[in-house]
């Protein structure tokens, strides 16, 4: 029973309600022990198989990486909720009686019960209840554990008489309303317990603070680990073997991973490990210094038990059941809902009968606390058995399970290495206490999934209701009876949550949760029947709506092509684009003149309107930080690699000053002017230069930047920029990754180097990794008014953190002088003046010299015009939805004529366009649309925010920080490397050599995304291409890196081109032309239709081009418009015909769709209500084809609609016919597939062509 693809909740399994005749799983049978015999004539016949299911070589991995995993994951909660009992029942139960109890219940439990997939276990709930009983003992001066004998044995037999007389039945009123209550507050519980023990090191400083911060870090590593492990099976990478090896065990890597972290420095942190008692004894020690016996006497163990204390145990005995059997049903009504794909019979009766008659006497006799189902580990147990298939939404993804291996082995085997641990203390000593922490908050967040409540409760921050999921209630309901509704149920989790951790009004706590079944019978006062249908009914009762949506005009092809570079394409001179010779002296620079000028008002006016003045704030600030980061990190590197000729402060003032000149005068003002590191390297070969020669640095710098400025300036007047359209993707993507991986990697080094070198304190390394996670981490937030402001909310947050523990950490902040001054300090102990002496500032500069920069001055243009005009061509990318023209001559005369000359005079490092930084202007500037692809989301820029004002503000603010020390010092250096990897990150997207270096990871080629030259070329060329391209990268970084060759550094870049060109003997034109051409070049053609009324049995016939209303032709999917319809292979049976969708990646979307169950039928020739008979006979007379192609089949799908050759009619859950026949027709009914099928009738008589399309979600 397949339900519409949208976000319907599937309700509880087998509790509808049914007539007696049924005798479902949750009826009265009218008889004793009725249902309890009934669980086991259903269950008995699948004994056997639920032993051997588990071991069948399909099923094998699953089960012992899910036994791993429970393992972990249940005994986590045993010994923290151990050690809260051995508190809190001041030593009458200790961490060993827990493990034993949840061993012993868990082994009984899988062995007997109805639904072994329900795992046995401590639980928050029954801890507290367990104190309200030590409590009462306490108060009555009697012995703990008899009294708790005769507490469990009445409960026991309270359980064992609703288990026999069919009170499970009672859970049939138990709706959405109360499991989403119950279950969200075991998921709290979880969630809670994990994150607490590691903020309270913080707070209460239980233990020093280098451990704390260890422990955090452990903690945030092993979550993240086991998220990012257990994703790991939805991406392509490797094969899907390796995919599910890796997701399956990804708590048990994780977990071995972090503990090895843990191991390397427990020492010196004084690294909390778990504790498991090695002797095998009660944690009771009587008066006569023994241990106590494990067998309880129920008359007392060191005094007499009185008689009255029996009866004393009646009531907290009922509060027991009563929790109990919440506790056992609502989780055995989660486990065994529909959605989870279940085939197997439930056993509620038999569940709750082996609790009462086994586990809870054992405990009573053991002296042992009691294990009830557990909700979180369960449901983990579920999920992690459990195959899932993802559907692809309008929405997303929404995962469908297709497999669950039933079974009780695992249960067993879990329960009986719990019991092993016992013994394994030596082993299980190695595990740090964070790392189970880590472990117990991933289960808690990982089992909201999926909740109603919590589902609801998201949309209180959604506050644009055009961004609602489509929640089938949302369509139906006012969305304020939707967040009241969702309100009540947050009350009443609030109470229970406070109810729970009260000790004084524990004892009521399972009272009111068996009250919810009232409150939600009382909730019909508050709501209709319809609104209660909608938010707490079953799926029969909620249907999805037909939903329609009118094509989105003017989309773009949603196919995952590259967008090549802007206005780079050769065309003839007579269109005199932006890169083009024009024959004439200065001749690109007076068009570019020409077509900016116009613009110059609106340049400085567009940032504040009102509509683009929370970008532009917002933009400001983030780059101001984005681009003083890198100035102050490149300053510090300037500062020792020219032995203090150039420091911060210069490459400061260089960033505030080039960035003035260019936002003010230049032809693309998105570009960022500031440091980079090819710059930084070739700088310091400069000073090589001169030091070998015994020349004084600056008056020698000063010369060479005088040299590259003339070069720079005849270049732009002759129009060599024109020279860039040789310049192809090939060198863009290479230039652009390296400017990334610089980024990246000194982002990142300075933090690994912190606990490689030990320069400084492992306390402070640790703090500082805390804070770059905090930083990184923190800027991945999505909400627009968050995200326009997230760099800068992030950085006063972590700094904010920093500044806390900035004495205890010896934390490094952020260095910039408070004199303004240059770094050198002369011979006579003053500071060198600011303008430089080109003839010599200490001693005479000889004229040989100025001869001598003229080789250095070269390398420096060549680098100056490469690194410019990569960047703005990156920067004028047509994906980037610009709309004012570029000036690609105009910015490189302004930094030849203008930003040079200046840093020249002033003795400043020479700043460029920065290409990350560019990237980053650009995109916070952008506002993005997000289609939804098969292959997940893709952003389209609508707006970009095109102006000066926010570059010439941001080089006023770094400007400022020359003045804002006192500020700037509270800013971590932790957080700017934080800054900085984030920027290095974010600017790979989009990088066609990164992307494709990604195939190198997939190693199943039907999990390649749908790039144009994949579904074109054989994978090897296009991965020998990557290589090629890999190569050069890795040769670029090198020289750079490398002292000695970084000299021809730009000379090896701009040789790219010449590769590039010599490429045509290893490459083939057509394949060059996909993997490096323009988007014009690599179109598709469009296929044509077939014709379907001359077909023959077995015949495939050629397509035939059919045209299409205009309103059609517009691509809304997943791919371009000139490839919208798939080629149609045909196949027939007798005079049904089905028409199979076949063509590159739709092969993935229609896999098996061949398998045609149609049945050869003749028509009534009655057509139904509503359709158009005109539309058919059309198609006989005027052999005009039914306009479906798979574009418009693919946006019909998500709204549940068919375009049928005129006439729209809505598709049901599996199909509908469009005439009266008696026969059905079923058209390629997949099971677990989203299908979409043509099937045509045609048949001799009558003269009438009736026609179906099916769409059906499996």
């Amino acid at each position: 029973m397949s339900e519409a693809a949208g976000v319907l909740r599937i309700q509880s399994g087998y509790i509808r309600s049914s007539s007696i005749k049924d005798l479902g799983p949750l009826e009265f049978t009218g008889k004793v022990a009725g249902g309890l015999r009934l669980d086991l004539r259903r269950r008995a016949p699948l004994y056997g198989s639920d032993w051997t299911d588990a071991f069948k070589a399909e099923n094998l991995q699953k089960s012992v990486s899910s036994i791993l995993y429970l393992f972990i994951a249940a005994l986590a909660p045993a010994i923290t909720f151990g050690s809260r009992f051995l508190d809190g029942t001041n030593g009458q139960f200790g961490v060993l009686e827990m493990i034993m109890s949840t061993c012993v219940s868990g082994l009984l439990f899988s062995t007997f019960s109805g639904q072994p997939l329900s795992i046995l276990g401590a639980t928050g709930p029954f801890l507290a209840y367990s104190l309200v009983v030590y409590d009462l003992a306490d108060a009555m001066e009697l012995e703990f554990l008899p009294y708790y004998f005769w507490v469990c044995m009445w409960s026991s037999v309270f359980t064992i008489l609703v288990a026999v007389f069919d009170l499970c039945a009672l859970m049939k009123h138990v709706t959405m309303f109360s499991e989403d209550i119950f279950a969200g507050l075991i998921s709290l519980i979880f969630i809670i317990d994990g994150i607490l023990p590691i903020l309270r090191n913080f707070i209460e400083e239980t233990i020093p603070l280098r451990s704390a911060m260890f422990e955090t870090l452990l903690f945030v590593i092993t979550f993240g680990g086991a998220s990012y492990l257990s994703y790991f099976r939805r991406t392509p990478w490797t094969v899907r073997s390796l995919r599910n090896l890796v997701a399956n065990f990804a708590v048990t890597i994780t977990l071995v991973i972090a503990s090895a972290v843990g191991a390397i420095y427990t020492t010196e942190t004084n690294l909390r490990m778990l504790e498991v008692e090695a002797e095998l004894a009660p944690a009771l020690t009587l008066a006569t210094g023994e241990k106590r016996p494990w067998v309880v006497n129920p008359m007392g163990i060191e005094k007499d038990f009185p008689a009255w204390g029996i009866a004393y145990a009646i009531l907290p005995a009922i509060g027991f059941a009563v929790l109990g059997y919440l506790d056992q049903n609502l989780t055995s009504v989660i486990v065994n809902r529909p959605s989870n794909g279940l085939s197997k019979p439930p056993g509620y009766h038999l569940d709750l009968f082996v609790r009462g008659a086994l586990t809870t006497p054992v405990c009573a006799v053991l002296g042992l606390p009691l294990s009830v189902a557990s909700t979180v580990p369960s449901i983990t147990h579920v999920i992690s058995l459990t195959t899932y298939e993802v559907q692809q939404l309008p929405q997303g993804e929404r995962k469908v399970p297709t497999k669950v291996v039933e079974q009780r082995a695992t249960n067993f085997l879990i329960h009986v290495l719990i019991g092993c641990a016992l013994f394994m203390a030596p082993v299980l000593k190695f595990i740090p206490r964070a790392v189970l922490q880590g472990v117990f908050f991933y289960m808690g967040i990982a089992s909201l999934t999926g909740n109603n409540l919590f589902d609801r409760m998201k949309l209180w921050l959604i506050w644009d209701s055009a961004k609602y999921p489509s929640y089938h209630y949302i369509q139906k309901l006012p969305v304020s009876r939707v967040h009241l509704y969702t309100f009540v149920q947050f009350i009443c989790l609030a109470i229970l949550y406070g109810l729970k951790e009260i000790k004084e009004t524990a004892v009521v706590f399972p009272f009111f949760m068996a009250s919810l079944a009232i409150i939600r019978k009382a909730m019909r006062w508050m709501f209709t029947e319809e609104e209660l249908k909608q938010l707490d009914g079953h799926p029969a009762e909620v249907s999805m709506p037909e939903k329609v949506e009118k094509p989105k005009s003017e989309e773009k092809a949603a196919g995952v092509l590259r967008i090549q570079s802007g206005y780079i394409r050769s065309s003839s001179i007579k269109d005199l684009g932006p890169l083009e010779f024009t024959g004439k002296v200065a001749g690109g620079l007076r068009l570019d003149l020409r077509r900016r000028a116009p613009l110059y008002g609106s340049d400085w006016t567009d940032a504040f309107k009102a509509e683009n003045l929370q970008k532009s704030v917002s933009s400001i600030l983030y780059l101001f930080i984005a681009a003083l980061a890198p100035a102050i990190t490149f300053g510090s590197r300037f500062l020792d690699g020219t032995n203090g000729q150039f420091g911060v402060l210069e490459m400061i003032m260089s960033t505030c000053v080039s960035g003035l000149l260019f936002s003010t005068f230049s032809g693309q003002p998105l570009s960022i002017l500031g440091a980079t590191g090819p710059f930084l390297a070739y700088s310091l070969v400069v000073y090589d230069l001169a030091d070998a020669m015994e020349l004084e640095f600056l008056p020698y710098y000063f010369w060479v930047c005088m040299w590259s400025s003339v070069f720079t300036i005849l270049v732009a007047v002759f129009d060599l920029c024109a020279l860039m359209k040789h310049v192809t993707m090939f060198s863009e993507d290479i230039f652009a990754g390296l400017i990334s991986l610089i980024f990246i990697i000194d982002g990142i080094l300075p933090i690994l180097r912190n606990f490689i070198e030990e320069t400084i304190p492992l306390r402070s390394a640790m703090f500082e990794t805390l804070l770059f996670v905090i930083t990184f981490g923190g800027l991945a937030v999505r909400c627009n008014l968050v995200a326009n402001f997230a760099v800068t909310i992030t950085l006063v947050i972590a700094s904010a953190f920093g500044a806390i523990y900035t004495t205890e950490t010896n934390l490094r902040m952020l260095e910039v002088e408070a004199e303004l001054a240059p770094a050198l300090t002369l011979a006579t102990g003053e500071k060198r003046p600011w303008v430089v002496n080109p003839m010599g500032i200490e001693k005479d500069f000889p004229a040989w010299g100025i001869a001598y920069a003229i080789l250095p001055a070269i390398g420096f243009a060549v680098l100056g015009y490469l690194d410019q005009n990569l960047t703005s061509v990156i920067v004028n990318r047509p994906s980037n939805g610009l709309s004012k023209p570029p000036g690609y001559h105009l910015d490189l005369f302004v930094r030849g004529a203008l930003t040079t000359p200046v840093c020249a005079v002033l003795g400043l490092p020479l700043s460029v366009a920065s290409t990350v930084p560019s990237i980053t202007h650009v995109i916070s500037l952008t506002t993005y649309e997000v289609q939804q692809l098969p292959q997940g989301e893709r952003k389209v820029p609508t707006k970009v925010v095109e102006q000066r004002a926010t570059n010439f503000l941001i080089h006023v603010l770094i400007g400022c920080a020359l003045f804002m020390a006192p500020v700037l010092k509270f800013i971590p250096r932790a957080v700017l490397q934080g800054v900085f990897f984030y920027m290095g990150i974010a600017s790979l997207t989009g990088n066609n050599l990164f992307d494709r270096m990604k195939l190198w990871l997939i190693w199943d080629s039907s999990k390649y995304p749908s790039y144009h030259y994949i579904q074109k070329l054989p994978v090897s060329r296009v991965h020998l291409y990557t290589f090629v391209q890999f190569i050069c990268l890795a040769i670029l970084y090198g020289l750079k890196e490398i002292k000695e060759t970084a000299v021809v550094f730009p000379f090896f870049m701009a040789s790219l081109a010449i590769i590039r060109k010599a490429m045509r003997w290893m490459f083939t034109e057509e394949e060059l032309k996909q993997l490096d051409g323009h988007p014009a070049e690599v179109e598709e053609p469009e296929p044509a239709k077939p014709d379907l009324l001359n077909l023959e049995p077995t015949k495939v016939s050629k397509p035939e081009k059919v045209e299409q209303p205009k309103e059609e032709e517009k691509s809304s999917g997943a791919f371009p418009k000139n490839g919208a319809r798939a080629p149609l292979v045909l196949s027939g049976a007798g005079s049904v015909v089905f028409v199979r969708l076949n063509s590159g990646l739709q092969e993935r979307w229609w896999a098996r769709s061949g398998e045609c169950l149609c049945r050869p039928w003749v028509p009534c020739g009655e057509l139904m209500e509503g359709a158009d008979p005109a539309s058919y006979e059309s198609v006989l007379a005027q052999n005009v084809q039914l306009k479906l192609d798979l574009q418009s089949a693919l946006s019909e799908l998500s709204r549940k609609q068919v375009l049928l050759g005129g006439a729209a009619v809505p598709a049901l859950a599996s199909y509908r016919r469009l005439c009266k026949c008696k026969d059905v027709c079923f058209g390629a009914l997949v099971p677990r597939k989203v299908t979409l099928g043509l099937v045509s009738f045609i048949p001799s008589i009558p003269p009438v062509t009736c026609s179906l399309a099916v769409l059906r979600s499996g």
